[in-house]
């Protein structure tokens, strides 16, 4: 099975979360191992940032899970910020915002 390790980074507005894959090839069949870690669910009153690099589908698969925060963001290096993809909080940041990261 694939492993993955996380790092986070707790910031004013959101929490960054980045994803490393480890050395084994990811399937499809190991998404019902995956799960946003527990250690940041008493942020979920907070927004949430993604990152890693991985296929398509673990995205989806983790934005899902990501569902109980405020809201969520996708990092895009190319835009330098977090693209909202859902949100939950009527003063949260509205889908298709780019949330500048720094660092």
């Amino acid at each position: 099975m694939a492993v993955i390790e996380w790092k986070m980074r707790v910031e004013t507005a959101y929490t960054f979360l980045e994803f490393t894959l480890g050395s084994e090839p990811i399937r499809p069949t190991d998404l019902v191992e995956f799960d946003i870690p527990d250690d940041i669910l008493n942020l979920r009153h907070r927004g949430l940032i993604l990152s890693g690099r991985g296929p398509v589908w673990l995205y989806a698969h983790l934005v899902h899970r990501a569902h109980p925060f405020a809201w969520v963001a996708v990092f895009d290096p190319r835009l330098q910020g977090g693209v909202v993809v859902m949100n939950h909080c009527p003063d949260g940041p509205g889908v298709g915002t780019v949330i500048p990261v720094n660092g």
